[in-house]
């Protein structure tokens, strides 16, 4: 469970409990630890495994997604800084600070199988020239993409 801890809650009101936690999969990646922000994570016990189960949870997920935007939104609101070329480090720069709100948010919605709004939302919201590699970086480090069917990938 990483550092987030984690609740025993009934959330659907079934007698059996879930385990709710967060995911700290971006700590220190994008900058410090003290401002990264941290997805949901749901689970519950079923056929003897521990299963994420955030898609039958989408209310209280998509409560958490405003929460993050309300965040970016004021963030965006005071202005940021940019990096001046798509390679410059942004670890710790204002630029780093807005990737750390806006990764959970397309954490979150992939989670719920909206991955899409997701990255819509990055690409509204994050104006700098390293926009590209940091969607880069969510798809394919974060695995955070559309899950492509057998037949799919046969096609290509």
């Amino acid at each position: 469970m990483g550092n987030g801890g984690y609740e025993l809650k009934d959330l659907d009101g079934d007698s059996i409990m879930e385990i709710v936690t967060s995911n700290d999969m971006f700590a220190y990646s994008f900058t410090n630890y003290a401002e990264t922000r941290f997805p949901t994570e749901i689970f519950k016990f079923t056929n003897g495994k521990l299963k994420i189960v955030n898609n039958e949870f989408v209310d209280l997920v998509e409560n958490e997604i405003k929460e993050f935007k309300k965040d970016v939104e004021d963030f965006v609101k005071k202005g940021y800084d940019c990096p001046k070329t798509d390679t410059e480090d942004t670890f710790n720069t204002d630029a780093g600070s807005l990737k750390t709100m806006l990764a959970p948010i397309v954490a979150d919605y992939y989670s719920i199988g909206k991955v899409n709004k997701g990255y819509e939302y990055v690409e509204k919201m994050y104006k700098c020239p390293d926009k590209q590699n940091f969607i880069k970086i969510l798809k394919k480090d974060f695995k955070l993409k559309i899950k492509e069917t057998r037949k799919e990938k046969w096609l290509k």
